[in-house]
């Protein structure tokens, strides 16, 4: 395997799938009005100012300073509402103040039925027809129903900010709602949740500003800004700081907010219960193959891999459509315990690599699972390429730690796969593992399993007898379940530690996984290349 530092290529694969994908969703909101238009622009500007990559503890000081903060919100993308729920639970943390909401999603005018539903007086069903959810909003309400019980637990009070009329008029009505609001309750934080092109200092921040007592500082969220992202590079910056009080937090690339858009269009605008997650890429299985095909040969050439891309063709690609074409074959394994874990993944919804095959399962497509899946069928060819044992052998073998390598070696370059195509995937590390592993109400099973987990981060080289100690008497699932957790945890730290900062240990540390000899000697070596020392236990899942 040739060398793996051809970052440049990695980029061109992210900018290739980014203006697809959003050439496609934007085709589908029709037109824009000059006014739209003028707000885009508006916001493209902010990505070309000057700013710096900060620590999360810089935008916690400025929001436990500031009486208004704007977070920006694509109503689409799932992950904007989450990371309001974070900002959430940090200011109730803080206790410095009260603390409100203010969402666009609800009109000024229901308000008294918004009241009614934070205290208990009606259900959210008779909520949601009284307010006509799906015709005023039609987003899905799943994205926002955790912060109304937030409100419910904890007493907070939400403020309808949206209003009839054009952009501007909105932008205007609703800073005279959050300055009535602020003038009447000084001693409170509001924490507004707004369309994120509304949320341009020049818009909404500027007009409440302009009423707002000089004293009374606000604080300016972007997320995922499309130039901050070119402009970064994606990796390290996960908070940008414009100014003072304007930030933007890097979460998710931006091709991924414009697939939740283009699914919204296709699959929820005229049905808000359909859920998000199990409707993403549930378009042909043509073209979900092609766009598997697609990033199997742009991560082949910018990895250097050197397959021939013409073989990376030989593969089925099903969905939920053909499960029963699927669960056919899995019938076909040739042990009862591949049979019963590779059904339980289909139950869990999990995409996964279909045994003796070179068959795929993938319930519903997106750029992750897709992404994914393609590092499962690269390795398969990379195992066959270098002649040595590929997943199946390792998962029909009797010995326990074939089975675990069997699982671990291909899910790391799955995932490895699946962040170069989005480098803002998270997984949970050490200490993730550890609160984990210390919960109170935890399956006994998962809490041993999450302990050993934690004990194979520390393996010393030729702690081999440790090691089989420690996965003796296990079954398929546990392995599967442990092997998953671990790999992940070394790929993550892998692409952010080596991929672009040492671009040739990363080469040596990846080709122990993908084409030399799955045992316990060079899992215990690799897990050392990647974790020096005892650096594993401070490693935990980023903020946001």
């Amino acid at each position: 395997m040739s060398s793996f530092d051809n970052i440049d290529e990695v980029r061109q694969i992210q900018r290739s799938i980014y203006q697809s994908i959003k050439k496609r969703a934007l085709a589908l909101e029709g037109p824009p009005t000059l006014e739209l238009s003028r707000y885009r622009k508006a916001q493209e500007r902010i990505a070309k100012k000057e700013f710096q990559a900060v620590p999360i503890d810089e935008l916690f000081e400025q929001i436990d300073l500031s009486r208004v903060i704007y977070l920006g919100d694509f109503h689409t993308f799932d992950q904007s509402s989450r990371t309001l729920e974070r900002l959430l639970r940090h200011l109730l943390r803080s206790k410095k103040k009260k603390l409100s909401l203010g969402m666009e999603m609800i009109q000024e005018s229901d308000q008294l039925v918004l009241d009614s539903y934070i205290q208990g007086l009606i259900s959210e069903q008779e909520f949601l027809e009284s307010i006509n959810y799906k015709e005023s909003w039609r987003f899905p309400w799943k994205h926002y129903r955790p912060f109304f019980q937030l409100a419910k637990t904890k007493g907070l009070e939400i403020i309808g900010l949206n209003s009839k009329g054009n952009l501007s008029e909105r932008d205007r009505r609703a800073a005279e709602l959050i300055n009535d609001y602020s003038r009447a309750h000084s001693d409170s934080t509001l924490l507004v949740l707004f369309g994120e092109l509304h949320i341009v200092s020049d818009k909404l921040p500027k007009r409440v500003a302009a009423k707002l007592p000089k004293q009374a500082k606000q604080c300016i969220i972007h997320q995922n800004l499309d130039g901050v992202y070119w402009q970064s590079g994606g990796d390290d910056a996960s908070l940008v700081r414009f100014s003072q009080n304007e930030f933007s937090l890097q979460s998710s690339p931006p091709w991924v907010k414009y697939e939740s858009m283009l699914y919204w269009y296709e699959n929820l605008a005229e049905d808000v219960e359909f859920d998000l997650h199990h409707s993403v890429m549930d378009s042909a299985s043509e073209e979900a193959s092609e766009n598997f095909l697609f990033y199997c040969g742009k991560i082949n050439r910018s990895f250097n891999l050197g397959l021939h891309e013409s073989d990376l063709e030989d593969f089925n690609l099903f969905d939920q459509n053909q499960l029963d074409i699927v669960l056919d074959r899995i019938q076909k394994a040739k042990s009862s315990s591949l049979v019963k874990w590779q059904i339980e993944q289909v139950r869990r919804a999990k995409a996964f690599k279909l045994t003796n095959t070179r068959d795929y399962y993938c319930p519903h497509f997106s750029v992750n699972r897709l992404a994914y899946l393609a590092g499962l069928h690269l390795q398969d060819h990379l195992r066959s390429q270098a002649k040595m044992p590929g997943v199946s052998v390792a998962l029909h073998s009797k010995s326990r730690d074939k089975r675990f390598l069997g699982f671990f070696h291909p899910m790391l370059l799955a995932y490895l796969c699946a962040k170069v195509i989005n480098p803002y995937r998270k997984c949970d590390l050490y200490q993730d593992f550890l609160m984990q592993s210390r919960r109170a109400k935890l399956n006994p099973k998962k809490r041993e399993n999450l302990k050993l987990v934690l004990e194979l981060f520390a393996l010393k080289h030729g702690d081999i007898e440790q090691f089989n100690s420690l996965i003796k008497g296990k079954n398929l699932q546990d392995l599967a379940f442990i092997a998953k957790r671990l790999a992940h945890a070394v790929a993550d730290t892998l692409y952010h530690e080596f991929f672009t900062l040492q671009p040739e240990s990363f080469q040596r540390i990846t080709r122990k996984s993908v084409t030399e000899a799955w045992d316990a000697p060079k899992f215990i070596s690799l897990i050392r290349d990647v974790f020096p020392g005892k650096s594993y236990l401070d490693t935990k899942k980023r903020f946001f």
